[in-house]
């Protein structure tokens, strides 16, 4: 583009100068004023009172004839201004509107996006829940299943060294058996547990990890990186750092054999009264 909009002609040959005679009476008037340094009479105090409005009749004319020559300048900058103004308002209209609608497309684009990332969202929000309530749900029920497993479990181990005793085996043997039993059902519900905890869990971190992809943070959101980690295998973690594992009694099972009479190695017990 021709960064030539607005031509002027014959400024380039104006030459300013002082003239000559308005140098030869500045001078003359600054030396009266340099050779007065003090004042101690009425003499003195009234040629240096002349000598001052000398110098300021000279501010006073250098003042007006700065004025008087800067004026056409001032007219052809007001020119300038007008010229530039006059040929910049139809673009200054044009440049307006199209800011208003390119703000306009970035807020309807902004919507947009808030509107479908806050339905994805909503969609992976319900696609925990329902792996939640799935998962709690079949949780509860091996629960129950443990604790009527355990439930039984005396009575059972009971059942069995009576028969055994009156066909004159070992009791204790076929009890001890049938416990046996029992602890590797136990400990099949007990997996099963975890394993659908851990497999709604890896749903929801996969769910949750395909969205961030998709969509990123929300609008306005920060960010930082964070370290994600599962255990693999907690046997080797206690063995190296046992600080990191948590070991937390089954409340559950602690109550059904206490119920049962059945005395637990470090485990002490009470009764409280709790109204109801």
């Amino acid at each position: 583009m021709n960064t030539e909009l607005v031509r002027t002609t014959g400024l380039s040959e104006v030459t300013l100068s002082i003239v000559p005679a308005a140098m030869l009476e500045r001078d003359a008037i600054l030396a009266d004023a340099k050779e007065i340094v003090s004042i101690t009479d009425v003499f003195e105090a009234s040629n240096a009172n002349d000598t001052f409005k000398k110098v300021q009749k000279l501010k006073k004319d250098v003042e007006a004839a700065r004025k008087d020559v800067k004026k056409p300048v001032d007219e052809i900058a007001a020119r300038i201004q007008e010229i530039a103004r006059d040929f910049t308002a139809p673009i200054d209209l044009e440049y307006e509107r199209l800011r208003i609608l390119l703000g306009e497309y970035q807020r309807q684009e902004n919507d947009r996006r808030r509107k479908a990332e806050e339905e994805a969202r909503r969609q992976a929000e319900e696609i925990h829940r329902k792996e939640i309530e799935k998962a709690r749900i079949e949780t509860a029920r091996l629960e129950e299943e443990n604790r009527k497993l355990i439930a039984e479990s005396y009575a059972k181990m009971e059942v069995a060294k009576k028969e055994a005793e009156a066909n004159g085996l070992d009791g204790e043997a076929a009890a001890d058996a049938v416990a046996a039993q029992i602890d590797a059902k136990q400990e099949e519900l007990l997996t099963q547990r975890d394993e659908v905890n851990e497999t709604a869990g890896r749903a929801v971190e996969a769910t949750s990890a395909a969205l961030t992809a998709n969509l990123g943070p929300r609008c306005g959101a920060k960010s930082r990186k964070n370290i994600e980690f599962e255990v693999i295998d907690f046997k080797a973690l206690y063995a190296s750092h046992p600080e990191c594992v948590k070991m937390e009694a089954n409340t559950t099972l602690i109550k059904e054999l206490l119920k049962q009479g059945i005395e637990l190695p470090g485990v002490k017990h009470w009764i409280t009264n709790k109204a109801f």
